[in-house]
């Protein structure tokens, strides 16, 4: 088995296109593997696997711990849609469809938690500026919207009490 599946991949939005003996594979960048689209590629079915008794096993015992099955198992629907399963439940999976699989994809989530440390965090950082930046132009651009609309009003309430002020103080009398 070769380890050069990482050449074979591409990004396509958030989804992670592997190549595993000619198939292709779908994860994200967290780790997450399109249980669907893998058990149809080895002629099997996700609900085979759920249903079974080592995986409620195996659920149970990450239930034990704190993991919530939301937190494990996501369906969506589209084109990359299909069931999810977090990494913790990915390699059981596939290790389910194939031994030989299931080291693959092992090492792809592996590749992906630890290069996900570096690039989500450049893209976190970014989208944070991006929202930043965004939401100041907004607020500046808002806030000299309301200048402009409110500069002649205040300039008129300006002179208006100057004036009056030099009334009053008789500033405007001559000597």
């Amino acid at each position: 088995m070769s380890v050069d599946f990482i050449g074979e991949t591409f990004i396509m939005k958030n989804t992670i296109l592997a190549t595993y003996q000619d198939n292709t594979v779908r994860f994200n960048r967290d780790g997450w593997i399109n249980a669907t689209t893998a058990a149809t590629l080895h002629g099997k079915r996700v609900d085979q696997w759920l249903n079974s008794s080592s995986t409620q096993q195996h659920l149970l015992e990450l239930a034990i711990i704190g993991f919530h099955v939301d937190d494990l198992i996501q369906v969506h629907r589209g084109r990359t849609g299909g069931t999810w399963l977090h990494p913790k439940l990915a390699t059981e999976f596939a290790r389910w469809i194939d031994l030989k699989f299931a080291i693959w994809c092992g090492l792809i989530i592996e590749r992906l938690l630890r290069e996900k440390l570096t690039e989500k965090l450049r893209y976190e950082l970014a989208y944070e500026r991006l929202v930043n930046t965004r939401e100041i132009a907004s607020r500046s651009g808002k806030e000299l919207a309301k200048w402009r609309w409110a500069k002649p009003g205040l300039e008129y309430e300006v002179a208006h009490w100057e004036h009056q002020m030099q009334l009053t103080l008789g500033l405007d009398m001559p000597s």
